[in-house]
């Protein structure tokens, strides 16, 4: 039903273009009518929800994120830019951003202590990030294969990072710490 709504709506708009520039309507017909996108959204936690909004996925809530280590999360194949994580959110999930080749932003709160295992990884617009310094540990493959990092700042209570963790990312040099 959402589909053919907005199938319907998109047709609509195109006609009204096409016919509304030939002067085939009547001259303000369409006046005070607004055609907005739409924000997808659902649950990814017991407690956590998502919201996607133009370039911006928003994870908020209490708790952790359901596993997608064998699974997709809900937001796969979208494309955005900018990922928050607000605060009150305590774990990411295995995969959770796997493959997000548009991710460039990354906000990450205080109350996330670990980076698991390829969580960002294959996510090739990433630059840089800063982690906060609440993060404790960096999983396998976190940030493998994000060829545009080039930037990581690691908080200095990390106790330990996993193999291949960097591997093949953009990063020249040894991430400094904070």
């Amino acid at each position: 039903m959402k589909k053919f709504l907005k199938k319907a709506v998109a047709g609509f708009a195109a006609a009204a273009l096409v016919f509304g520039s030939a002067g085939i309507l009547p001259e303000g017909i369409f006046e005070g009518f607004n055609i907005t996108a739409s924000a997808e959204s659902g649950t990814c936690g017991p407690n956590l929800t998502w919201t996607l909004e133009n370039d911006t996925l928003t994870i908020r809530g209490t708790g952790g994120m359901y596993a997608y280590e064998d699974n997709v999360p809900p937001w796969a194949y979208k494309e955005f830019k900018n990922l928050i994580i607000e605060h009150g959110v305590t774990s990411i999930s295995t995969n959770a951003f796997n493959s997000c080749r548009n991710l460039i932003n990354i906000e990450i709160p205080i109350s996330v202590t670990d980076i698991p295992s390829a969580a960002f990884k294959y996510c090739s617009s990433l630059e840089s990030i800063s982690l906060p310094i609440s993060i404790k540990s960096i999983g396998e493959y976190a940030f493998a294969y994000c060829s545009s990092l080039e930037s990581i700042t690691l908080p200095n209570r990390i106790t330990k990072i996993g193999n291949f963790a960097f591997a093949y990312s953009g990063l020249r040099s040894t991430p400094r710490e904070i």
